[in-house]
């Protein structure tokens, strides 16, 4: 039952073509790249880019669910 369970699920996540957005990048991930841009490293700076992705018009036409990093599961759009 429960693999029957996982199936279902996972057609439902991509049904419509639709797929899952992983914005789950570690602060230290983040901190690579923003670095190389000359973002500052901050916790400011992880939030805004994070906020950037989900609040995109039109986003839940292409995916139907995010993976997201830790800390921004605690995070609010300011």
């Amino acid at each position: 039952m429960r693999a029957q369970a996982l199936v279902v699920t996972a057609k439902t996540l991509i049904a419509g073509h639709k797929g899952l957005l992983a914005i789950d990048e570690s602060n230290p991930t983040c901190n690579k790249r923003f670095g190389q841009l000359d973002i500052p490293l901050i916790e400011e700076a992880w939030r805004a880019w994070r906020e950037l992705i989900v609040t995109t018009p039109g986003l839940n036409e292409s995916i139907s669910g995010v993976i997201l990093y830790d800390e921004s599961i605690r995070q609010q759009k300011k």
